[in-house]
């Protein structure tokens, strides 16, 4: 590890190194008489617990602000803010906004919940950080951009652990208009937006956007300033993300290019962070108050070198597009003006800040980076990184030492950088390391079966031995609709259904609904009908539904929808649309299994076991050797399991 003083002007890239992965970023300085000085001191559990300010800026890279020794001198708020707490060099985020925000919020890794980027948003049964916060005594509030989930109530912010909510559930619903009934999507903009308070439908408000979001947080800190419990508050911008609207007063400051806008935007968020920063001094406020400022991820740098001198930008896993601002204040607790260049994960911010809340920031559990003994909180991990669509599948490893970093792009070209070796990182040839590559190449494909593949509580029926009951709980993860998904099951049926009414195999209504009847198998996936001959009576087969339903918000041409029925790893039916519509916002219902949700339409024969995965999985001819995402892969597990509980499998 590594902490030293810095001034602005003196900031260089060039002196990180590669250090031991993890996170606790505050360590003993130095001694002076009797007292040990310490960075980062952890408060006494005797003292009030702070307030917590934690402000998320939209798309801004380490070359943006003057901190790093970059920058174009638009910053001067959150660069003198640096110096009065802790900037650290080597903090990792996703390399997009929702899937930082849900490891933030979460404290896990989002692909665990099928965040690649996307999904419906993080099951209830996870206990986030501001509910965890909650429980420590404080009041949560979050005010500006969530883009967390929004396809369902259950993963807006109220339902997450917030006790208010003021902003948007993501920029595409900005623009509006908007019923009492339904959210409508399109592009984004920051004029007079559409905003919301708490569970309540949007509405229109004039102004810009981040004017109308600024006001509410220098209001809230006023309401607040002389509350008795301590507060949690997420001022979530949405600068400098695009589209590049900046008021004119500051558009006026700045050449008419695009560079100049996004400068311009750059300049005018950081004015904004200013005002909240001198209500804090105004209201006395500041002492009694931990802030941090950071970045959810690198800038696009279409218009600026956000992210220099890294190489990469958002939505890739170079170093530019996951190595982003951070700092810390935290007066009378972190000493003013050191840096740490040690690893930190976006992950490890819920353990550290609930440590604090509860008193307890020399705490060293893992990920908590405010733990006092640093021997006892330096812990070595891998991080890793995935993305995917219908198509393409991006993944990448930075290894534990922190100085590798492994990065298969969307074209499936590997890249190995040796973040050592110079300021922004040098290009390593694979054969030069190749026992290194094979290492991490494992190390992702080990991580991500486990992150892909959810177990789920089953219950069963207590009257049934044949395999019926219910999946219940952990409702965003057995829902289909939003991005990728599947779920395969054993069955053996008795006879042919010619002479049979409907029987249920497997259903979540209104979502989707297989069953067997006159011959056949009917499958309704969100609109989207398959038909398949029924699996042979007697004998145990293996039912795979394989689902991609894509909205590509902000690249309307590639929405996309697609389901597919496969047999024993055969596929034997599919459909698709180009029109994928949003699932029902009612995720609550159980997925039965042998029967429908009152009892009816019983299956005639043996279900075996049922699985899910958060990822559409492809016929073998598709598969990804680093994924183990086949339909194939680990067939006749389940016909196995069927037959180890009673049934004979149809095995002869």
């Amino acid at each position: 590890m590594k902490l030293r003083l810095f001034t602005v002007a003196k900031a260089k890239w060039a002196e990180l190194s590669a250090v031991a992965i993890l996170l606790v970023l505050f360590t003993s300085l130095s001694a002076c008489g009797d007292e040990a000085k310490v960075s980062g001191l952890a408060r006494e559990a005797s003292a009030a617990p702070p307030n917590i300010l934690l402000i998320l800026l939209d798309d801004m890279g380490v070359n943006d602000v003057g901190a790093y020794g970059g920058g174009a001198g638009v910053t001067p708020h959150i660069d003198r803010f640096a110096q009065q707490g802790l900037r650290y060099t080597r903090h990792y985020t996703d390399s997009t906004c929702t899937a930082t925000r849900v490891a933030l919020l979460s404290g896990q890794d989002p692909a665990s919940m099928g965040f690649r980027p996307a999904a419906a948003g993080i099951p209830a049964e996870i206990k986030t950080l501001p509910e965890q916060l909650r429980e420590a005594g404080y009041t949560t509030h979050h005010i500006g951009k969530w883009h967390a989930g929004f396809n369902t109530r259950e993963a807006w912010p109220n339902a997450q652990g917030f006790d208010s909510f003021f902003g948007f559930l993501n920029q595409f619903l900005l623009r509006g208009p908007h019923t009492e009934t339904e959210l409508i999507t399109g592009r984004p903009t920051y004029h007079n937006p559409w905003l919301q308070h708490d569970m309540e439908a949007p509405k229109q408000y004039e102004g810009h956007l981040s004017y109308l979001l600024n006001t509410a947080v220098l209001d809230f800190l006023e309401r607040h300033a002389k509350d008795e419990s301590p507060w949690f508050l997420n001022y979530w911008t949405y600068a400098p993300h695009r589209p590049l609207q900046p008021t004119e007063e500051y558009l006026s400051r700045h050449p008419a290019t695009a560079e100049g806008r996004y400068l311009a935007l750059l300049e005018e968020i950081d004015a904004l962070v200013g005002r909240v920063l001198q209500a804090l001094d105004d209201l006395g406020l500041a002492d009694k108050t931990l802030v941090l400022i950071a970045s959810d991820n690198g800038g696009t740098a279409k218009e600026y070198p956000s992210n220099a001198p890294f190489r990469g930008g958002k939505a890739t896993f170079f170093e530019g597009g996951v190595r982003t601002p951070l700092f810390v204040r935290w007066p009378g607790q972190l000493e003013a003006g050191l840096e740490d260049d040690r690893v930190l994960s976006v992950k490890d911010y819920l353990p550290t800040l609930v440590a604090v809340a509860k008193g307890q920031p020399g705490d060293s559990a893992a990920g908590n980076f405010l733990a006092a003994n640093d021997d006892a909180r330096t812990v070595s991990r891998p991080l890793f990184w995935e993305a995917s669509n219908s198509v393409f599948h991006s993944w990448s490893v930075l290894d534990e030492t922190g100085r590798w970093r492994l990065y298969r792009d969307y074209e499936n070209k590997m890249h190995l950088t040796d973040l050592a070796a110079a300021a922004g990182g040098k290009d390593v040839a694979l054969a030069e390391q190749s026992s290194l590559v094979a290492e991490l190449t494992q190390a992702y494909s080990r991580w991500h079966r486990v992150q892909h593949a959810p177990s789920l509580p089953f219950v069963a029926d207590m009257e049934s031995s044949r395999g019926q009951g219910q999946f219940a709980g952990y409702d965003v993860l057995r829902t289909p609709g939003v991005e990728g998904w599947s779920f395969a099951l054993a069955l053996q049926p008795e006879g042919r259904s010619t002479s049979m009414g409907p029987q249920i195999i497997a259903a979540q209504e209104p979502h989707w609904r297989l069953q067997r009847q006159a011959g056949q198998l009917e499958l309704n996936m969100q609109g989207l009908e398959l038909v398949a001959a029924e699996p042979p009576p007697g004998q145990c087969s293996e039912i795979v539904i394989a689902t991609q339903f894509t909205q590509a918000y902000s690249a309307p041409a590639f929405k996309s929808g697609l389901v597919e029925l496969f047999y024993d790893g055969v596929k034997v039916a599919s459909a698709s649309t180009d029109t994928p519509r949003l699932p029902p916002q009612d995720f609550s219902q159980p997925t039965t299994l042998g029967r429908d949700a009152s009892g009816g339409q019983v299956f005639q024969g043996q279900l075996g076991p049922a699985r899910f995965w958060n990822e559409r999985l492809v016929a073998d001819e598709h598969a990804d050797v680093y994924l183990q995402n086949s339909v194939a892969s680990g067939q006749g597990e389940l016909c196995q399991a069927l037959v180890e509980r009673g049934g004979d499998g149809g095995l002869r």
